[in-house]
């Protein structure tokens, strides 16, 4: 696959979001983050649980993987934050971009 990653994650507190979003950028560790309110079922310690949440959708290179996961997991509220990677294709010119912004 690419060079390029995305990562999501979710959380319930706008100070968080705020949080990871801001510290991934200062660090250059992702080049762009979209976020947005979604509403989310799952399953937490046997119970069925529906929440408001924040989704981040984080654009990063492969090589910045393991350093956004654990900005994630340091700043994150949740006991076990979602922090699921994607490999993608990007345009190239955007991928372009995105190395540039994370020199």
């Amino acid at each position: 696959m690419g060079e390029i990653v995305i990562c999501i994650t979710t959380t319930n507190s706008k100070e968080v979001l705020e949080s990871i979003k801001d510290d991934l950028l200062k660090e250059k560790l992702a080049a762009c983050i979209s976020y947005f309110k979604v509403s989310s079922s799952y399953f937490w310690k046997n119970s069925l649980e529906t929440s408001e949440e924040f989704l981040l959708i984080i654009k990063t290179l492969k090589t910045k993987k393991e350093l956004v996961e654990g900005r994630i997991k340091e700043l994150h509220n949740y006991e076990c934050p979602e922090i699921i990677f994607f490999d993608a294709e990007a345009f190239p010119p955007y991928l372009k971009w995105v190395k540039e912004s994370l020199k």
